[in-house]
């Protein structure tokens, strides 16, 4: 078992000191990686795929907001009208 150790089988376990069994259960679970992972939030952009696919959203994002005020102000400058701005 993690973090007991007996002296014979006739004894009962006896727990190690609390640092031992931790660092037996990290180096298990490994969890020293998993937030020095946690601590690099931009680590993510290592990845080729998700850079991609996080630059060609922002792009696709941002396009679709300039069309939005392009098509405000078109609408604007065609009728003068604050209302069919809106409406649009």
């Amino acid at each position: 078992m993690i973090g007991y150790t007996s002296r014979s089988p006739s004894t009962l376990p006896i727990p190690l000191p609390l640092a031992v069994a931790s660092r037996a259960l990290d180096n298990e679970l490994n969890v020293t990686g998993i937030l020095h992972r946690a601590t690099v939030p931009l680590g993510i952009f290592r990845q080729r795929n998700f850079s991609l696919l996080w630059t060609s959203m922002t792009l696709v994002g941002m396009g679709n907001q300039m069309e939005q005020v392009v098509l405000g102000w078109y609408v604007l400058t065609l009728t003068d009208s604050p209302f069919l701005v809106g409406l649009v």
